[in-house]
């Protein structure tokens, strides 16, 4: 008598093993970029000093992109999309800055928002010449 040929076991697991692989590296992958951009928001100690001019009318993503090569920042469009997100975006000023390299963003939105310069106003305000009782002149803030 003959024998009846078994049917062949079917593997189990293959495709599962492979979509629990993708995940994992999609996790790890994403753990890896966030805390790379958290780095990178919150700044480090120690670097160089580096000065840079942000001309009148620049907007964040010109900003970013001075600060890149400047080696303050990394990330240009991170730097723009954090700028937008907190609504400082605004707020920027141009001139001459002084700032370290690697510093935190909002360090870097502090600096850039000043308006402690000599002949800053702040926005929507003009001046005019105003006689002290003294016999000087000093501008008078008005919006």
């Amino acid at each position: 008598m003959q024998e009846q040929a078994k049917p062949a076991k079917k593997k189990k697991g293959g495709c599962g093993t492979v979509i629990l692989a993708v995940l994992l590296v999609l996790v790890a992958a994403a753990a890896f970029v966030a805390f790379t951009l958290f780095g990178e928001i919150n700044g480090k100690e120690g670097g160089a000093q580096v000065t840079v001019t942000i001309e009148q009318g620049s907007g964040p993503a010109t900003i970013g992109r001075k600060l890149a090569d400047a080696g303050v920042i990394r990330y240009p469009t991170v730097f723009r999309l954090y700028t937008g997100q907190t609504g400082k975006a605004g707020q920027l000023q141009y001139g001459e800055f002084t700032l370290t390299e690697g510093m935190g963003y909002d360090a870097i939105l502090e600096a850039l928002s000043r308006r402690d310069r000599p002949g800053d106003l702040p926005r929507g305000h003009h001046c005019t010449g105003h006689r002290c009782p003294d016999g000087g002149e000093r501008p008078l803030y008005r919006r």
